[in-house]
């Protein structure tokens, strides 16, 4: 099969300094990539290849606030939508020929999975000087949350079976699921501190020091797989 690749892309920045202490920025970022036969090799037809559709939305927020001379807080916060897709190609049940190695007529199955996250991660950043060397010291904290979905369906015959393997044209194996429409979802949380400081010791000598904690946790509710 011949492989057809779109690819579109779309950016946009926007930074505004309402006040000598704050300052604001916004960008946005999205993506798109569609491929009409993936997985395609020499053996698999056309129909039983999957037509892939990805998308990705990216936005970040970013704030900056010189409280003073020596001190900046800093404030970041971040969407990630994504979600892709693959359609068969061929209706119906997919044939795995044993002797050739070929799919044929159909990849039995199509699906689309999504991700959505957030993110927030606040900081506050200290410059002292004095005895000893300067020092960069900042401190901060970091949130993240989100879900992914999954939700596939196979292609099952009347017989309820979406998959076939033949032997020279005759059938030996037949496979199919009971639910054709399978619904699931997890979720992530993860929460985030940190210290760390750059001193600078001399004019040749700099060390980094610093220390951080995560916790991270990955929820799966009671799923409802029959749709």
């Amino acid at each position: 099969a011949d492989i057809t690749r779109k690819q579109r892309f779309a950016f946009g920045k926007a930074t505004t300094q309402f006040h000598p202490k704050h300052r604001i920025s916004v960008v946005y970022n999205y993506s798109a990539d569609d491929t009409d036969h993936m997985f395609a090799s020499q053996f698999r037809t056309p129909e039983s290849t999957l037509l892939s559709e990805q998308w990705t939305s990216t936005a970040n927020l970013q704030w900056n606030y010189v409280a003073t001379p020596r001190l900046l807080v800093e404030m970041r916060a971040a969407n990630v939508d994504r979600s892709t897709t693959y359609v068969s190609n061929g209706d119906g049940p997919s044939y795995s020929e044993q002797s050739t190695g070929m799919l044929t007529r159909s990849a039995g199955f199509g699906n689309e999975q999504t991700r959505d996250r957030i993110q927030l991660q606040p900081s506050a950043s200290y410059w002292l000087g004095g005895f000893g060397g300067d020092h960069h010291l900042k401190v901060g904290f970091e949130y993240e949350s989100g879900v992914s979905g999954y939700d596939g369906r196979f292609y099952n015959d009347e017989q309820g079976l979406y998959a076939y393997t033949t032997r020279d044209g005759v059938p030996i194996q037949a496979s199919g699921y009971v639910r054709p429409h399978i619904v699931s979802s997890d979720e992530f949380r993860g929460l985030g501190a940190y210290a760390q400081d750059t001193w600078k010791a001399g004019r040749r000598l700099t060390m980094n020091i610093g220390v951080r904690l995560n916790n991270i946790q990955n929820v799966v509710p009671v799923q409802d797989f029959v749709q």
